[in-house]
């Protein structure tokens, strides 16, 4: 029992490091992809605007 919490706990470890080393990436690529969104945006309602 004690043995497996152990081992439990450290797989844990492993995957909140996994977890912690891919993030920075991840929020990189959707700040990214906000801004790009934004911008469809603000072209869609451009176009849709009365002239």
């Amino acid at each position: 029992m004690c043995r497996r919490e152990r081992r439990r706990r450290k797989n844990f470890n492993d995957c909140f490091i996994l977890i912690d080393s891919i993030m920075p990436s991840g929020k990189k690529r959707k700040r990214h992809k906000m801004a790009t969104h934004k911008r469809k945006k603000r072209l869609r309602k451009n176009r849709h605007k009365k002239k």
